[in-house]
């Protein structure tokens, strides 16, 4: 996100000292973010916990039938939120790597030019009132 914007049109920060930029400070930010994403629990989540939860003692009281019931119910429960679980580790994955503009390898390396620290430095010290 910092180096390649997904949308065009995004506002882009220019940072004012880049050779004192703390990049993993930023990311870490940015992973925070994105994990609050997936802590963040919808009503209906809630309420549907909630109505289980209630109903637990219910089932454990059932017959042997019932309980070879509820013991399947929730293992295919189970299943099912591992898959969306791993979905979302996916999406999570696509939206944290990010998009290089070209597959070409020295292409690729030319987007990075000028980025090292003492790069940064240099360019920095050249500038008009650079220390």
């Amino acid at each position: 996100e910092f180096l390649f914007p997904s949308e065009v049109g995004e506002l882009q920060v220019q940072v004012k000292e880049p050779h004192l930029f703390e990049f993993h400070t930023y990311l870490s930010h940015r992973l925070a973010h994105i994990f609050a994403e997936i802590v963040e629990v919808d009503f209906s989540t809630w309420a549907v916990v909630s109505v289980l939860t209630l109903l637990l003692p219910l089932v454990l009281n059932c017959s042997v039938d019932g309980l070879q019931l509820f013991l399947t119910v929730s293992g295919i429960a189970q299943t099912t939120c591992l898959v969306a679980f791993a979905r979302y580790v996916y999406v999570l994955y696509d939206l944290v790597t990010p998009v290089y503009p070209t597959s070409d390898p020295l292409e690729l390396l030319g987007v990075f030019e000028g980025t090292s620290t003492s790069a940064l430095r240099s360019e920095a010290l050249r500038q008009p009132g650079g220390s």
